[in-house]
């Protein structure tokens, strides 16, 4: 296979531009991924993460009214340009790409199951991002299951945290400020779990309706439009009572569904 780089053209005028750095020699191999590995979100918060392999990067979280997000996504294997201390010049180091999303999201885990070791300590309530609601996955939207797992780990630390903060506001007011601002995800964890503090200010988390435009409350399943029903999650507004089973299942399996309509005959027959 020729490059640009065997035409005696292209070489020749990149020698002259670069007289002293210039190396017509390649000792890397590149070739095409071998898949993809995607890195979801259930958490309410972006969050900024470095590791070596990565220039520092933000993976995103919810921001309305999503169940989860695709943070961002990496390839399998992950290249590495390293020097070649044998030969002299570059080579290309492989890594795999399903453990350094591993390792990103939670350095202290060294096995290839993403929900080991995520345990918080004192040293890890900001560097275990799976026990926030990060998570690695091989697949395109991810399983049903992965989420779960997700919520729960999130929900798993909005309790803690909270319990934490709570425990500090009765210790000293120093070391409380002091772990509200290492750690910002607590008011949104009190937002979630529907707690108070005097510490605390309830805000009311905001989002537009995929549906209509509306501004409404984040993460409702559905919402009064006028005089009608505006049903953002068919499966939670089923089982909130406020549309048949049968309705249920005609919105999931509409790509375009019809999702503002009347409600009262609906809502009569649910409940």
């Amino acid at each position: 296979m020729r490059t640009i780089f065997d035409e005696a053209r292209n070489a020749g005028e990149m020698r002259k531009q670069n007289p002293e750095n210039f190396n017509p020699v390649f000792t890397t191999r590149m070739r095409p991924p071998a898949g993809m590995v995607y890195i979801y979100s259930v958490s309410r918060r972006d969050m900024k993460t470095t590791h070596s392999l990565f220039p520092p990067m933000t993976l995103k979280g919810c921001r309305n009214s999503e169940r989860y997000v695709l943070s961002t996504q990496i390839t399998d294997p992950v290249s590495q340009a390293s020097p070649d201390l044998e030969r002299g010049g570059n080579r290309v180091d492989e890594h795999d790409g399903w453990r350094v999303a591993i390792d990103l999201l939670n350095p202290d885990n060294p096995t290839d199951n993403p929900w080991a070791n995520t345990s918080l300590s004192a040293l890890s309530w900001g560097c275990n991002m799976i026990a926030r609601g990060l998570f690695p996955s091989r697949e395109n939207p991810p399983s049903e299951e992965d989420i779960v797992k997700a919520e729960a780990m999130r929900d798993s630390y909005y309790e803690r945290i909270t319990e934490e903060a709570t425990r500090l506001e009765s210790v000293s007011t120093r070391e409380l400020n002091d772990f509200l601002k290492q750690n910002p995800d607590v008011h949104d964890a009190m937002d979630a779990l529907n707690l108070s503090a005097s510490w605390h200010r309830r805000r009311e988390l905001m989002a537009v309706c995929p549906n209509c435009g509306q501004s409404v409350k984040r993460g409702v399943a559905f919402h009064k439009f006028e005089d009608m029903l505006c049903v953002i999650d068919p499966e939670r507004a089923w089982k909130a009572g406020m549309i048949t089973k049968q309705k249920c299942q005609e919105l999931s399996g509409q790509s375009a569904r019809p999702s503002v309509y009347a409600k009262t005959e609906d809502a009569a027959q649910a409940s």
